[in-house]
C-alpha cells in the first residue's frame, strides 16, 4: 500500500494526475486494504494456570482497598479485619432457600450500589475492588459480576477491580495472601484457586474451517424463540424456517399481538412450516412453566430454546438507578432461570442463551447489562455440571454476540466508530452469525464470543492484549503544589485551554463559551461527553467517562485538573510556549529576509513611511439587537410590517385609559382632545422585577422606558452570544467589563403620574433623572465603560449611536 500511495503523489507532483483522481484511487487502495484485514475470530475462555508475573516494585498506590466477600460461611470476618487492617470489607450472604437467580441479583444489586457511592465520593486516587466468591459449583456463577467491575473501570480509570474464585471453607490467613497478591496483578479480571494453583480466565481463539458445520435444526423439530419479535429472533426464525420443513417456532414477547407485529409474523416465509406468538414473561415462573408445558403438550417435543430476550437502559453507574439496573437483570438472569427450571425434565437438543460481548469487555454505561449477559456466560457452564450428573438434558451454549448489521441491540453511530477504532470491531453481517452458531453448537463449549472485523486489530485488543496491555490504560495522578498566584495564572490557562477544546467540538468560537456557566447550556449529552473526553485524553491519557457529569463548569473542570493533572498541564503549556516562540522566530526570520530581497530590489526608490494601523481602521459591527414597537412585540415583528407596508397607529388601547371620556371633534373645547390614535407598545406592564434583583415595589416607580430598556438591553446581549460574566472581558489596565451604555431617550412624562396620585392623597416619589436609564443596565450587568443618556429631541438614538462609535474607535 504504501508503494502505491508514493507512486500516486509523485503522479500529482508531475501532472499526470488530477487532485480528484488521486483521491479516488487512494480511496481504492484503502478499500482493497480494509476487505484484506477484515475477518472473523471466533473464542471461548478457558481457565489457564498463571504466575504472578508483576513485581512489587510495578504495584500502583491505592488510596482505597475495597474487598466484597460473597457467600464465605465459615470466613470469621474480624480476623482477615486484622490481617488487612487499612482494607474496606463488605459481606453478603443470603438463605440457601434463595435460587442461584435471586441471589445473583441481589449481589449484583449490593455491588452495584457500594460502587456507585465509591464513585459519587469523587475518588482522589487509585481504588482496587476485589470480590471473592466460593467455588462450588453453584456460586461460580457469581464470577458473572466481573462484567461490572470492567464497566466502572472504563467509566472511571481510576478504578480497577478483579473477582477471585477460591474454596468455600477458606480461611483468613490463606485468603488475605490471596487477596494481596493479586493486587499486583489487577488485570487479571476473573482468578480461580484450585488445589494451591492459581489460574486466570483468559479468551484462546478457535480456528475457523472452510467446511460448513452441521445444521443444529431438524427437520419436524420444535423450538421456542424468547424475545422472538426482537431483531435476533427473527433472524433465527427465517433461519429455522429457511433450514428445516415441517418445523414449528414458538415465538414469544412480554406485550400482546399488535398488528404490525402480526404483519411481521404474515411476511415470513413460512412455506410447509408453523410459526405461532405466545405472550410471556420470561420473569414470572408461572408462565414460562404453563407455556412449556403446552408446547410439550401440543407438540409432544420440544428441541431447543434460544433465549433472545433482553432489554437495555444505558447510563452511566453514577446517574443509573435501582430500578434501571433491575430492569435490565431481570430477563437475561431470572429469565434464564426459569427456563432451566421449567425445561429440566425435557429432552432437549441444546439450550442456546443470547450473551453479549460486553460481559466479556464491559462497556460504558452498560454495567447492568454487563452483569445479566455475565450471568448467562457462567449459568452455561453451571448447566452443563448438571447435564454431565444427569439432572439436565441438552447442552448448553452461552454466545457473547457482537453488533449485528441488521438485529440484535443497536447503537449509535459514535459508539459504533468507538468500537471499531478500540477493538477494530465492524457490525456483522448475518452469514458470519449463523456460521458461528454452528460452528459454536458442534464444537460443545460452554462460552464463546464471536466478531467480525480487523482481525489483526481483534486478535490484539481481545487476546494478545489480556497479558501485554497492563500498563497502557493506568493513570497516573500528578499533584505537584502551587502556589497562590502561580495556582490563578494556571488555572486561566486552563480554562483557556478548555474553552479552546470545547470549541473544535462545539464548533463555537472559544469566546463565546463561558467557563462559569452550566455545561448543559452548551447541549453536552452523552455523545458529545465521549468526544471530549476523548479530545482531552490526548493530553491527559485515560480520564473518567463521567467528568462532564461530576463537573458543571469549565471552571470546575480546570480546578480538577489542576488538582491532578498539575504537572502534566505545567508541561503542556512549557511546550505550547516554546512551539509559539520557534513560530514566531521563524516568521521574524522570513519577514526580515523577505524585506531585505525587496529593499535590494528597489534601493533606488524612495519609499514613504506607512501609515500606522490604528482602531479607527476597523469596522464596527451590530452583533446583538432587540426592539419593541407600536403592533411589533420584537424586530422580527417589526420587519415584517415594513415589509408588509401595515400602518401601527391605531384607536388608543381600552386598558390604557377611555378615550371617548375626553373626546371631541371641536378643536376649540377646552378640557378635550380631537385625537384618539396613537402609536402604543404592548405588554409595557409585564416587567418580572426578581430577574433583574429590583423589589416590586420600587419597579412600579421605574418609567416604562426604563424597565423596557432594561429587558432589550438583556435581550440584545443574549442575541449577541453573551452573558453577564462573558462581557467581564479583562484588560491591562483598569477595571473588567469595559462596555459601554449609550441611551437616546426623549419625552419623559412619567412624573406626571406621581402629580395624579399626589392630588389623589397617594404620595409618591418617580425620579426625574433619565441618566438612571443607562446607569441601571450598567450596574445590572456589572459593566464599567461609560453609561450616559443622550436627549437631543428626534435624533437621539442616532447621537447616541455616534457617540458608541466614537468610543470603539478611541478604544474607550
Amino acid at each position: 500500500m504504501k508503494e502505491e500511495l508514493i507512486k500516486i503523489y509523485k503522479d500529482i507532483s508531475r501532472g499526470k494526475l488530477t487532485k480528484k483522481e488521486a483521491l479516488d484511487k487512494i480511496k481504492i487502495i484503502k478499500q482493497q486494504d480494509q476487505e484484506k484485514a477484515t475477518g472473523t475470530l471466533l473464542a471461548n475462555s478457558v481457565w489457564k494456570l498463571a504466575s504472578l508475573d508483576v513485581q512489587p516494585e510495578d504495584q500502583t498506590e491505592y488510596t482505597e482497598h475495597h474487598i466484597i466477600l460473597c457467600e464465605l460461611p465459615n470466613l470469621k470476618e474480624n480476623e482477615i479485619k486484622e490481617l488487612l487492617p487499612d482494607c474496606h470489607f463488605v459481606s453478603l450472604s443470603l438463605g440457601a432457600d434463595q435460587s442461584i437467580a435471586d441471589r445473583y441479583e441481589r449481589y449484583a444489586m449490593s455491588c452495584f450500589a457500594y460502587l456507585q457511592e465509591i464513585l459519587s465520593n469523587k475518588p482522589q486516587g487509585h481504588i482496587l475492588i476485589q470480590i471473592v466468591v466460593g467455588s462450588d459449583a453453584e456460586q461460580v456463577v457469581f464470577m458473572g459480576l466481573s462484567g461490572l467491575l470492567q464497566t466502572a473501570t472504563l467509566e472511571n480509570p481510576v478504578v480497577k477491580g478483579q473477582i477471585i474464585c477460591t474454596e468455600s471453607a477458606i480461611g483468613a490467613k490463606k485468603l488475605s495472601l490471596q487477596l494481596q497478591e493479586n493486587v499486583l496483578n489487577f488485570e487479571d479480571h476473573q482468578v480461580k484457586y484450585d488445589e494451591h494453583l492459581r489460574y486466570v480466565l483468559k479468551r484462546e481463539e478457535i480456528q475457523a474451517i472452510d467446511v460448513r458445520p452441521k445444521i443444529a435444526f431438524k427437520d419436524r423439530g420444535v423450538y421456542l424463540i424468547t424475545g422472538g419479535m426482537g431483531g435476533l429472533g427473527i433472524l433465527f426464525t427465517k433461519e429455522i424456517l429457511k433450514q428445516t420443513t415441517h418445523s414449528r417456532v414458538i415465538v414469544t414477547g412480554r406485550s400482546a399481538l399488535t398488528a404490525d407485529r402480526k404483519a411481521i409474523l404474515e411476511a415470513l416465509p413460512v412455506r410447509n412450516n408453523t410459526v405461532e406468538y405466545q405472550q410471556l414473561d420470561v420473569s414470572n415462573s408461572e408462565q414460562v412453566t404453563q407455556c412449556i408445558v403446552t408446547i410439550c403438550k401440543k407438540y409432544e417435543q420440544l428441541n431447543g430454546i434460544l433465549h433472545c430476550a433482553g432489554m437495555i437502559s444505558d447510563n452511566f453507574i453514577l446517574k443509573k438507578t435501582r430500578d434501571e439496573f433491575g430492569k435490565v437483570l431481570t430477563p437475561k438472569v431470572t429469565g434464564t432461570f426459569n427456563l432451566d427450571q421449567s425445561s429440566k425434565d425435557i429432552d432437549l437438543d441444546f439450550l442456546v442463551l443470547f450473551s453479549s460481548v460486553v460481559s466479556q469487555l464491559g462497556n460504558v454505561g452498560q454495567s447492568d447489562y454487563a452483569v445479566a449477559n455475565g450471568f448467562m456466560d457462567h449459568f452455561a457452564v453451571y448447566r452443563n455440571h448438571l447435564v454431565q450428573k444427569g439432572q439436565r438434558q441438552g447442552h448448553t451454549l452461552s454466545i457473547n454476540w457482537p453488533l449485528w448489521q441488521d438485529g440484535g441491540m443497536q447503537i449509535d453511530q459514535a459508539s459504533q466508530e468507538a468500537l471499531h477504532k478500540i477493538y477494530g470491531m465492524n457490525p456483522m453481517n448475518i452469514a458470519t452469525g449463523m456460521y458461528a452458531f454452528y460452528r459454536f453448537l458442534g464444537l460443545r463449549y460452554s462460552q464463546t464470543l464471536v466478531m467480525e472485523g480487523d482481525i489483526t486489530q481483534m486478535c490484539q485488543s481481545l487476546l494478545e492484549d489480556q497479558t501485554n496491555h497492563k500498563k497502557s490504560i493506568s493513570t497516573t495522578f500528578e499533584k505537584q503544589v502551587i502556589s497562590g498566584k502561580n495556582h490563578a495564572s494556571l488555572l486561566e490557562k486552563t480554562k483557556d485551554y478548555l474553552c479552546k477544546q470545547f470549541a473544535k467540538i462545539l464548533k463555537l468560537e472559544p469566546h463565546k463559551i463561558d467557563p462559569q456557566a452550566p455545561l448543559e447550556k452548551y447541549g453536552i449529552d452523552s455523545i458529545l461527553a465521549m468526544s471530549l473526553t476523548d479530545q482531552l485524553e490526548k493530553t491527559f491519557a485515560s480520564l473518567p467517562k463521567t467528568l462532564f457529569f461530576e463537573y458543571q463548569t469549565i471552571h470546575e473542570l480546570s480546578e480538577y485538573f489542576i488538582k491532578f493533572y498539575s504537572t502534566r498541564l505545567l508541561q503542556y503549556f512549557d511546550s505550547e510556549k516554546n512551539s509559539q516562540k520557534i513560530i514566531e522566530e521563524k516568521q521574524d526570520y522570513h519577514t526580515k529576509k523577505i524585506n531585505k530581497r525587496r529593499l535590494h530590489r528597489k534601493r533606488n526608490v524612495i519609499i514613504s513611511k506607512d501609515k500606522t494601523h490604528s482602531k479607527s481602521d476597523d469596522p464596527i459591527a451590530i452583533v446583538g439587537l432587540s426592539g419593541r414597537y407600536p403592533n411589533s412585540v420584537d424586530i422580527a415583528a417589526y420587519w415584517d410590517n415594513l415589509k408588509e407596508g401595515r400602518d401601527c397607529i391605531t384607536e388608543i388601547p381600552e386598558d390604557r385609559w377611555d378615550w371617548q371620556a375626553y373626546y371631541s371633534d371641536d378643536r376649540s373645547k377646552i378640557g378635550y382632545h380631537y385625537s384618539k390614535w396613537g402609536g402604543f407598545i404592548e405588554g409595557v406592564d409585564e416587567f418580572d422585577p426578581r430577574f433583574f434583583n429590583i423589589s416590586p415595589r420600587e419597579a412600579s416607580s421605574i418609567d416604562p422606558q426604563e424597565r423596557l430598556f432594561l429587558q432589550h438591553s438583556w435581550m440584545a446581549v443574549e442575541d449577541a452570544g453573551y452573558t453577564r460574566s462573558s462581557l467581564q472581558i479583562p484588560r491591562k489596565e483598569g477595571l473588567a467589563g469595559q462596555v459601554g451604555v449609550y441611551v437616546g431617550v426623549m419625552y419623559g412624562e412619567y412624573q406626571l403620574f406621581a402629580v395624579e396620585e399626589n392630588m389623589r392623597g397617594n404620595p409618591i416619589s418617580i425620579s426625574g433623572s433619565y441618566a438612571s436609564i443607562a446607569n441601571r443596565v450598567s450596574y445590572f450587568l456589572n459593566l464599567h465603560g461609560p453609561s450616559m443618556t443622550l436627549d437631543t429631541m428626534c435624533s437621539s438614538s442616532l447621537t447616541s449611536i455616534h457617540l458608541a462609535c466614537q468610543d470603539l474607535k478611541e478604544g474607550r
